[in-house]
């Protein structure tokens, strides 16, 4: 994939991606199966597989993040075209949408969480702390450092 600009797969790959994203779509799981190695064997057989697989990862990533701004776009616009038109209720084909009340607990800003009574306050463990203290050789019963590993992938910054 060398010449790519970032992010960059090539046609062929995005479209055994949007072929997956269609098969997810219609609950077929072994035609998603059967693309997904389709799709492995096409990034298996680039000169470089780690970057390729790094490039449909973030592109995958990005085109997540970008449906699901579009699908927060449109549910806004959904709720406030059913508020204007006083609608409670909408038959949509297959699906029904429902416009519903809902509440959220605000608490404000100038209000500790040590002044609330100890009904409403909830403890959790510090966990960046025993992180810390766990590293630093410090034994804390019943709790324990668990390894494991992970992939990253970072972008490179152009040398110019």
């Amino acid at each position: 994939m060398q010449g790519h600009a970032p992010f960059e797969i090539t046609s062929e790959i995005k479209g055994v991606i949007e072929d997956i994203i269609e098969a997810q779509n219609q609950n077929d799981s072994d035609l998603v199966d059967e693309l997904t190695e389709k799709l492995i064997s096409l990034i298996n057989s680039e000169s470089n597989r780690y970057e390729a697989i790094a490039h449909v990862i973030k592109n995958c990533e990005n085109t997540a993040k970008g449906l699901n701004k579009i699908a927060k776009t449109l549910r806004e616009r959904v709720k406030q075209h059913m508020k204007q038109l006083d609608l409670l209720r909408v038959d949509a084909g297959r699906f029904t949408v429902t416009r519903q009340s809902s509440s959220k607990v605000e608490i404000d800003n100038n209000v500790s969480i040590a002044e609330l009574s100890e009904r409403f306050q909830r403890i959790t463990a510090n966990k960046p702390e025993l992180k810390r203290a766990l590293n630093n050789g410090e034994k804390v019963e019943g709790v324990q450092l668990e390894q494991g590993e992970h992939v990253r992938i970072d972008t490179k910054r152009s040398s110019r």
